[in-house]
């Protein structure tokens, strides 16, 4: 019986690229750097945001400056928190699942890379908090995505087996890491890693969200 359903937030649960995108490119631009297209920003979001920063600083030829890596991605954690969810939204049919899930009994919580500091404003905003009991952000742990062990913290604190969890996810990241942790998975086709549907271990694709019960059934009749 599958007692509970982890889910990745950016690219998977919520669209919210335009707003890191707009972030970024503003840091970036105060200190004369170059900016970079939406879809170039995507292709840097999945590990955390300090790695998004860090690649858009290589990018600009800047290496192993960890002084201005630190003081850019402190930049932009401030930035964020503070205009979250201008361009973000909810994708189609999150809230049903939501609902749908947190009526049938599913305990839920998100497993994201994003740090927390930018992580909880985005869930208040979105009105998203009262449906997890726990929301495990990618700077509290010493393990993140694709660490399966991101996951198995997860497990621990709700005292379950990795045969009674599904993780939710749109990247190789969530993959792996679902995989690394014993869980099994359902991948979104709509998110972030336009490469993630040639991953070879997917256990399940979904096109849209309310999709989700179904495959939980589908994995649950195997």
């Amino acid at each position: 019986m599958i007692k509970a359903v982890y889910f990745d937030l950016d690219g998977t649960l919520v669209d919210s690229v335009r707003d890191i995108h707009l972030c970024l490119c503003t840091v970036l631009g105060r200190l004369g750097l170059e900016k970079f297209s939406v879809n170039e920003v995507k292709a840097m979001i999945g590990a955390g945001s300090k790695k998004m920063v860090e690649l858009a600083l290589l990018k600009n030829g800047i290496i192993d400056s960890c002084a201005q890596l630190e003081e850019v991605y402190f930049d932009f954690i401030n930035e964020y928190s503070k205009k979250p969810t201008r361009l973000t939204s909810v994708y189609p049919g999150g809230i049903e699942v939501l609902n749908n899930l947190s009526e049938q009994g599913i305990r839920l919580a998100v497993c994201t890379n994003k740090p927390r500091a930018t992580t909880d404003p985005v869930i208040k905003k979105l009105k998203l908090q009262k449906y997890f009991s726990i929301v495990c952000c990618g700077d509290e742990i010493p393990f993140q995505k694709p660490d399966g062990r991101h996951i198995s913290h997860i497990l621990k604190l709700m005292k379950l087996n990795s045969n009674q969890a599904v993780m939710i996810g749109d990247s190789k990241t969530d993959v792996e890491a679902a995989n690394n942790a014993g869980v099994r998975s359902i991948t979104v086709s709509y998110g972030y890693d336009d490469d993630v549907l040639n991953y070879p271990k997917l256990d399940l694709v979904v096109d849209n969200l309310k999709q989700v019960p179904g495959a939980i059934d589908e994995i649950l009749s195997k």
